[in-house]
């Protein structure tokens, strides 16, 4: 599959990160725009509590819905760090200091959250295509 991908997919050589930390950095990517022209991209790190109303607005366009508005599926699998389940998640993995989330439920897992999260990319990767083949 990624030999698949490498042979007929876009190649990316250069990479630039918009911060110099991980929450903004992570804003710019999914929403495409300058973290610091959405409120959720002057935090870092994010205020830690499962109430706080700092987020990616739900309602704002991102890379990934892009891409699957273009026929891509797309998963998030680990950190999120753009706000707090479930007005700014779901996903799998710690929107911060407050555990692991899968979806918009708190959940227990044991394990290390990086094979936790290899885990459920792997599941993921390796699960069919829904779409008809044409």
């Amino acid at each position: 599959m990624l030999d698949e991908l490498a042979a007929h997919g876009v190649r990316l050589t250069q990479a630039y990160a918009n911060s110099s930390t991980c929450s903004p950095t992570r804003v710019a990517l999914i929403t495409e725009r300058y973290q610091n022209r959405l409120p959720v991209g002057l935090h870092d790190p994010l205020p830690a509590t499962a109430t706080a109303t700092v987020g990616r607005p739900p309602d704002h366009p991102t890379l990934p819905g892009l891409l699957r508005a273009a026929g891509y599926r797309t998963a998030l699998v680990g950190k999120w760090h753009m706000g707090w389940p479930p007005t700014y998640g779901p996903f799998l993995g710690p929107p911060g200091a407050g555990g692991l989330y899968d979806g918009n439920a708190r959940v227990e897992r044991e394990g290390y959250a990086t094979d936790l999260f290899a885990k459920r990319a792997v599941e993921i990767v390796r699960r069919p295509d829904p779409r008809p083949s044409s």
